[in-house]
């Protein structure tokens, strides 16, 4: 058994037509020969100048540090009491580190820190657990079934009350710490995909706060499809033009699949 992932984003159409670069950024690893899966997604501030800078490095960073942290064997294979632990403060630093290099971009260009505003959604997920953390909008949506069911699809961490109103949190938020979300899932995760907000209006019932199976039971299905690439299914997903109808914004998808192909 192994990870197999790809995660993309594209521009969206209201970015094109104004002339203004992607502000997603998403990015993932399979490391010690698909045994481990790292990634993140993270959506720089429509209105801030250098979010895309800003949702670039978090990205990157959370990354190399989930990696390095693997590579040095600071994780547990298996499920435990450290694991948990760890990640209570793992998850914080990482964070912490991220405002310090943003802040570091900011004094060198000299802009204002805040104009590098993003979310952040990061994870790390092995054989026995998964563990992920989220700073604003945004979804990461697990399921721990190799085939597709109905209700196997779960938010990992469902909306604050105020994003219903528009109102986000980005990591150089002086506040983040009241938005910031972290666990550890024990147990095996066969499916898991992450994305921006711009893919939430077509993949969560947001009265519900639940993830729709008419939207992941096909990349879920494509997905185990031994012949199907990964990189060329997300791709396409995010490219159709039916998403134009819920949105304009940039997009960014995630896909992770558990294997034996």
């Amino acid at each position: 058994m192994t990870w197999k992932a790809a995660a993309r984003s594209v521009l969206g159409n209201g970015h094109i037509k104004a002339n203004i670069p992607c502000q997603d950024a998403s990015e993932c690893l399979v490391l010690e020969n698909g045994k481990w899966l790292v990634g993140a997604v993270a959506d720089g501030g429509g209105s801030l100048t250098h979010s895309d800078i800003g949702a670039r490095i978090a990205v990157r960073y959370s990354v190399i540090a989930l990696a390095a942290s693997l590579r040095g064997g600071l994780l547990p294979d298996a499920f435990n009491s450290e694991t948990e632990q760890f990640f209570a403060s793992f998850w914080s630093d990482l964070v912490s580190d991220i405002r310090r290099q943003l802040n570091s971009e900011a004094e060198i260009s000299d802009v204002p820190f805040s104009q590098y505003g993003a979310t952040l959604i990061a994870f790390v997920a092995g054989q026995e657990w998964l563990a992920a953390m989220q700073i604003g909008d945004g979804f990461l949506v697990l399921c721990a079934e190799s085939t597709s069911t109905e209700d196997c699809y779960h938010l990992a961490f469902t909306a604050r009350p105020s994003e219903h109103v528009g109102e986000v949190t980005w990591i150089t938020s002086s506040h983040w710490r009241d938005d910031f979300r972290q666990e550890v899932f024990a147990g095996p995760t066969k499916f898991v995909c992450a994305s921006s907000d711009g893919l939430e209006k077509v993949a969560i019932l947001q009265r519900e706060q639940k993830a729709f199976p008419g939207f992941f039971r096909p990349l879920h299905m494509n997905a185990n499809n031994g012949s199907c690439d990964l990189v060329t299914l997300a791709e396409s997903t995010l490219t159709l033009p039916a998403l134009d109808r819920f949105t304009d914004d940039d997009k960014s998808l995630l896909l992770g699949i558990w294997t034996d192909v």
